[in-house]
């Protein structure tokens, strides 16, 4: 296969998958560093936080998440709610590998993935009502 040929966004194995919806359902997001990319995009939703940020950063823009979402998390949405992101305002956020979860208060996460499964972009949404 030529470079080309790799794609642009890969899922990581089923279990870095579930450890990162358990670091959500925890509030114990300082796990994520070790899963994330060099730079990862942060994104807050109806905000002006919008930016590339390393690791640690990163892990450290959670704390909004954390502080506002209200668990349990679904990370199992139906389709029909995810074709709805697909095709909001947002909808660059939300491919066919990104990892979504919404927290019963309606907190939307949804976490993106390079070429090599690691994480490269966390959209984070305050209400599913802006998606």
């Amino acid at each position: 296969a030529t470079p080309a040929d790799k794609p642009t966004s890969v899922q990581p194995k089923q279990a870095t998958l579930e450890n990162i919806q358990a670091a959500f359902e925890s509030k114990n997001t300082a796990v994520l560093e070790g899963y994330m990319a060099p730079t990862v995009l942060v994104v807050y939703a109806a905000s002006e936080m919008g930016k590339e940020l390393p690791p640690a950063d990163a892990v450290k823009a959670m704390d909004y998440v954390n502080s506002g979402a209200v668990a349990p998390w679904d990370f199992a949405l139906s389709p029909e709610i995810l074709a709805s992101y697909a095709n909001g305002d947002y909808k660059q956020y939300f491919t066919s590998t990104t990892l979504v979860g919404r927290a019963s208060n309606g907190f939307v996460v949804a976490v993106n993935f390079n070429a090599d499964g690691k994480i490269s972009g966390i959209f984070v949404s305050a209400s599913d009502e802006l998606l």
